[in-house]
């Protein structure tokens, strides 16, 4: 192969990268306690509030005081509920994996529960 077609062969495999590269930064939040949950009752959405001062946000969300949401679309929105509500109802600690911005506020799309 030529130093040219390497190139340009190398200069491609850069855009693909980027061009599938995820629109939003994940980032991870310490373990905390629930503190309260939050369901409106015309949308199957969730709020959370946890123990810490401060919210993960990676993606810089406009709404810092009402907690992480969990968006009514998201195909594993169900088991978050059931994991958020058993981490309340027993006192266990949450962590969650947040990217992106739903309604302003951050998105949570992992949970974990120890």
């Amino acid at each position: 192969m030529s130093k040219g077609k390497a190139m340009l062969f190398a200069l491609a495999l850069l855009a693909g990268a980027i061009i599938s590269a995820p629109a939003h930064a994940a980032e991870g939040t310490p373990f905390a306690t629930v503190v309260a949950i939050q369901s409106g009752w015309v949308v199957d959405r969730m709020l959370v509030f946890h123990n810490l001062p401060t919210l993960v946000n990676p993606d810089g969300c406009t709404v810092l005081t009402n907690g992480y949401i969990i968006k009514e679309t998201d195909p594993a929105r169900r088991t978050f509920y059931d994991m958020l509500i058993a981490a309340k109802v027993n006192n266990r600690q949450v962590a969650f994996v947040i990217a992106g911005c739903f309604e302003n506020r951050p998105r949570i799309v992992s949970v974990t529960l120890r």
